[in-house]
């Protein structure tokens, strides 16, 4: 934290000098009281009142001017100390693996991207106002009050002590509750999330009332949390306000004492009053930031998790641009991968090389691994054993055809230099330019179509085959289309297959699939079954050799189709 607060040190010096002239102002007004009493009203000398009652405003002048700078530049350190850290947070999740992101899950990152920098926020302007002016504006008072009463200071003694007592009894009660707190707030958010991402599945099957109780159960849990630590923090400020009323008796009683004694004036007793209510005053300041300080320090805690977690490793993956066309394109050598804690490996000693202009096909059951070695390829995770070496770009169409809210031409450049052109071309190639209208002579207006978060005003069809232009559109050296024709109807299908043949075919690819039919034609087939290469070849090359591939083509074709694919491959 204190990085985030040295950018901004010249910012800090205004706020000091700003809230050195506020408790300035503060502590020399009591005084002035004192004279005026003492020295014009006992006196009877009007003119030392009005003397004295001019300097009174100079002062408070003075002292409202160090307010706002204080109070304004609070504020703007708070803010920017935010927007920094949110900055940050958001810098540090899109350096961290997948595996890191699904550690913390979706919706604690955005719980503690918004809710926990917002505490953050508040305890600033929290600290930086009230907490730094109220220790030194206690100290000063009572050194004031020393010297202007110190026949009846074991009374502001005794008041501070209560005080302490209070406070530090308040914070150890609510401060395990706050990360509580926090992690029923995650909770609730990943429901909510749930919710509203699954809303048409849960409609489907009718499970509106399983929801409802689910989200109710959580945010009961919540506000039974909040509700406690709102009653502990909330008899905070009336038992502040009872020693304050208190301490106020006990200096009036005692202190006309002292002035019938002749041992104090009264003047100096109205002004240790002052005082004191000062001294109270800025422990209840001082209680105020506790009440958000022990939630603040859980929500940074929380925030330093994700700041200071480091991205794993990326010794297993390379990837360089421009290769010597000999070399091979792509190698995979004994890869294996696990999931966080599982005891058994998910890829398990993956090794096959790729050329350019190559067809890969990856083919297995569901939970084969196909999926997750796509991932290990594209660095999107990183593999526990073994090396994996890219010579080139890459272009990747994953399994869910994610869109983000904007215009076609921002979802395809997504911050690359593409040129209306080689957007457009992308799209043809992708068999988009019916749909989205399309003209080679003015491109724009199509290019500006608008797309709702997650595509939802287009079909699977039309979202997938965006998907496939964004990749297009780079020309990259290796193309990986991970179950990518699955929302494509058989023409459509059978066109891409074409264009891509066509006008990408020094382009490497690789396909997964679950149809033998359509990845027949592939260079090299690699079936996986449980994590394992069980085959490597040709369609014609398993077919005649490799049981699991015969297994999957006869699951998937009819007894003469089947037999007469055999026959083929002999």
């Amino acid at each position: 934290m204190i990085r985030y607060f040295l950018r901004h040190w010249w910012r800090l010096i205004f706020l000091f000098a700003g809230l050195i002239l506020q408790v300035w102002a503060s502590l020399e007004l009591p005084s002035y009281m004192a004279d005026i009493i003492n020295r014009g009203i006992v006196a009877g000398d009007q003119s030392i009142i009005w003397q004295i009652g001019y300097r009174m405003l100079l002062v408070a002048a003075i002292g409202g001017v160090g307010m706002v700078i204080s109070g304004f530049m609070s504020s703007k350190i708070a803010a920017l100390i935010s927007a920094q850290i949110r900055q940050d947070i958001f810098t540090k999740v899109l350096e961290l693996s997948i595996t890191d992101v699904e550690s913390f899950s979706t919706a604690s990152l955005i719980t503690r991207t918004t809710n926990d920098v917002s505490q953050i926020s508040s305890s600033l302007v929290m600290l930086l106002r009230l907490s730094l002016q109220a220790p030194i504006m206690a100290v000063g008072a009572i050194l004031m009050a020393l010297q202007t009463a110190p026949s009846i200071t074991w009374i502001m003694a005794l008041s501070v002590a209560s005080l302490l007592v209070i406070i530090i009894s308040a914070m150890l009660i609510v401060l395990p509750k706050f990360k509580i707190m926090q992690t029923a707030l995650d909770r609730l958010n990943q429901i909510a999330r749930e919710n509203l991402t699954g809303l048409r599945v849960i409609r489907a099957f009718n499970s509106e009332r399983r929801e409802e109780q689910r989200f109710e159960k959580a945010n009961q849990h919540f506000a039974g949390i909040g509700f406690f630590t709102a009653a502990v923090m909330s008899t905070t400020f009336p038992l502040v306000w009872l020693v304050m009323s208190l301490t106020s008796l006990a200096i009036v009683w005692f202190g006309s004492h002292q002035i019938a004694a002749s041992n104090l004036e009264i003047g100096n007793m109205m002004a240790f009053l002052q005082y004191a209510m000062q001294v109270i005053l800025a422990f209840m300041f001082l209680s105020m930031a506790f009440v958000i300080l022990p939630r603040a320090i859980v929500s940074w805690k929380r925030i330093r998790e994700v700041l200071d977690r480091q991205p794993q490793a990326r010794s297993t993956s390379t990837r360089t641009e421009g290769w010597a066309h000999a070399a091979p394109l792509l190698q995979v050598h004994d890869v294996s991968y696990r999931y966080g804690t599982a005891e058994e490996s998910t890829i398990k000693n993956v090794s096959f090389d790729l050329q350019a202009g190559q067809t890969l096909a990856i083919l297995g059951g569901t939970g084969s691994g196909k999926t997750t070695l796509i991932n290990l390829i594209a660095g999107l995770q990183e593999a526990c054993q073994g090396q994996i070496t890219l010579r080139g770009t890459l272009g990747l169409i994953p399994q869910k055809n994610l869109l983000f809210k904007g215009t076609v031409r921002e979802n395809l450049k997504l911050g690359a230099k593409l040129s209306d052109a080689q957007l457009s071309r992308a799209l043809q190639n992708a068999c988009a330019a019916d749909f989205l209208e399309l003209s080679l002579a003015d491109p724009a207006p199509a290019l500006k179509t608008e797309i709702a978060q997650n595509g939802t005003n287009f079909s699977g069809g039309q979202r997938q085959r965006l998907c496939i232009a964004r990749a297009l559109a780079r020309d990259p050296d290796l193309l990986i289309f991970d179950d990518s024709f699955s929302a494509l109807d058989l023409k459509t299908d059978a066109l891409l297959r074409a264009n891509l043949k066509k006008h990408y075919h020094n382009t490497a690819q690789i396909i997964v699939a679950q149809r033998i039919s359509t990845i027949k034609t592939a260079d090299q087939i690699l079936v996986l079954d449980a994590g394992r290469v069980v085959g490597f070849g040709t369609h014609a090359e398993l077919l005649r050799s490799n049981q699991t591939y015969q297994e999957i083509a006869a699951s998937q074709m009819s007894e003469a189709e089947y037999a007469a694919e055999r026959k083929a491959a002999q």
